[in-house]
């Protein structure tokens, strides 16, 4: 497909929206760090195989040992560890998916600090301005949310939040000299096999736990962070750290407007504002002057 980087990164917030809203539901009842770590090793099966059958498998054998370095440490901290912190945190939130929702949509301040201090990105002024419309909308929408408790749950999920934004620093410097498809089966790939032989060493109940687990949800979860990997990494190699991140929080809208439309519960009053304020502070942004690259990426 042909799309523009902010085009598919606006596709990567519509997966993201509804599988945040399909993961909060597939976990009730199941191991949820289980769960996880299943997911990810259908979704790197996949991916790793049709890399494995183009010519992008070639790149990895050109790496150097620092590089090789990066892919690891993006592994640890993107593609393991948080997962486990997210569906833990997700299955025990208070709030359900609208609280962890709230929580994984800082992602995009969070990352964009570290974008100016770590990689001097210097945003245009519309994007700034679109930032801090969205994160006035953030904080509008935690004030609607009445059950929000900020707990272990919460935590955990702040946690996973964090290390994310760390990791889209060093996607956005590992995408100067790697493929998106690439960089996203090594994530996928090396990151599962870390959760797995964790829990399996850890946490040998949530491993148990995998064999039992219904096929259909762990399927379609899978398709979710497959989709979310290859259009985010497509995005992100054309555009700022800031710029990207800012616009993926539109899932934020889909997570959750589906609640609303699927029970035909009409939103509060700070809630509706919220929601226009995020749609309006990603529109800016997408109107914005795209971040010029100070590092040197690759189609």
């Amino acid at each position: 497909m042909n799309f523009s980087p902010k085009q598919w990164v606006l596709l990567t917030a519509l997966i993201s929206g509804v599988s945040v809203y399909y993961n909060s539901m597939a976990v009730k009842g199941v191991d949820a760090i289980g769960f996880a770590a299943a997911k990810n090793m259908l979704a790197a099966l996949v991916l790793v195989g049709a890399i494995a059958l183009s010519s992008r498998l070639g790149e990895l054998k050109q790496l150097g040992r620092s590089q090789l370095l990066q892919l690891l440490a993006i592994a640890i901290i993107g593609g393991s560890i948080p997962f486990a912190l997210f569906f833990g945190g997700i299955s025990m939130a208070s709030a359900g998916a609208a609280g962890s929702s709230f929580i994984y949509r800082l992602m995009f301040f969070f990352s964009a600090i570290m974008a100016v201090v770590l990689l001097r990105e210097r945003p245009s002024v519309k994007t700034a301005a679109g930032v801090v419309l969205i994160l006035l909308a953030n904080l509008l929408y935690l004030l609607s949310i009445k059950s929000f408790v900020f707990g272990i749950g919460e935590l955990m999920v702040l946690g996973a939040t964090l290390m994310w934004s760390a990791e889209t620093i060093l996607l956005k410097k590992s995408l100067a000299w790697i493929s998106p498809d690439a960089l996203a089966a090594v994530r996928l790939g090396a990151g599962s096999a870390i959760l797995f032989a964790a829990i399996m060493l850890f946490m040998p109940a949530s491993a148990a736990a995998i064999v039992s687990m219904p096929l259909v949800p762990l399927v379609v979860s899978a398709l979710f962070i497959l989709g979310f990997t290859t259009t985010f990494y497509r995005g992100l190699s054309g555009l700022g750290v800031s710029e990207a991140t800012a616009i993926l929080t539109l899932g934020g809208l889909v997570s959750a407007g589906l609640p609303i439309l699927l029970s035909s519960r009409l939103p509060g009053v700070m809630e509706s504002i919220s929601l226009v304020l995020i749609a309006i502070g990603v529109g800016v942004v997408l109107t914005s002057r795209t971040i010029p690259n100070k590092i040197l990426t690759r189609a």
